[in-house]
């Protein structure tokens, strides 16, 4: 992953959770290394086990694979699973990327901390 590509990113940069973690929420380069620190987070939370690794693999968040081609990522994190990359790419690919997903909506979500959520809920 580069923070330099994540720049494009208008609405991930967007999110509470990424302006929270930037150095300078209104610098773009404060903000890409914010989102990349934010995937980097959501990758971890996939587990240390094939499929997080794949996925990290896939995300070129493995040393190895930063700055290299999707197509050569894609075979890497099909071989993490023992699939063909075509099998990986058709069937499995998608979920990986709803899982990141969904782990970066879940960090979206939390309540910051002074805001109308984070307090101790009401007595009913």
């Amino acid at each position: 992953m580069r923070a330099g590509h994540l720049a494009s990113c208008a609405q991930l940069l967007a999110l509470d959770c990424v302006r929270a973690r930037a150095d300078d929420p209104t610098d773009l380069d404060s903000l890409a290394f914010a989102l990349e620190a934010v995937l980097l987070e959501a990758l971890r939370a996939l587990g240390d086990g094939p499929y997080g690794r794949s996925a990290r693999l896939l995300f070129g968040a493995v040393p190895d694979t930063r700055g290299r081609p999707l197509k050569d990522r894609r075979r890497l994190a099909a071989a993490e699973l023992d699939l063909m990359p075509s099998t990986f790419r058709h069937n499995y690919e998608n979920e990986i990327l709803i899982d990141v997903a969904a782990e970066i909506a879940r960090r979206a979500q939390k309540p910051r901390p002074g805001s109308v959520c984070s307090g101790p809920s009401p007595a009913v």
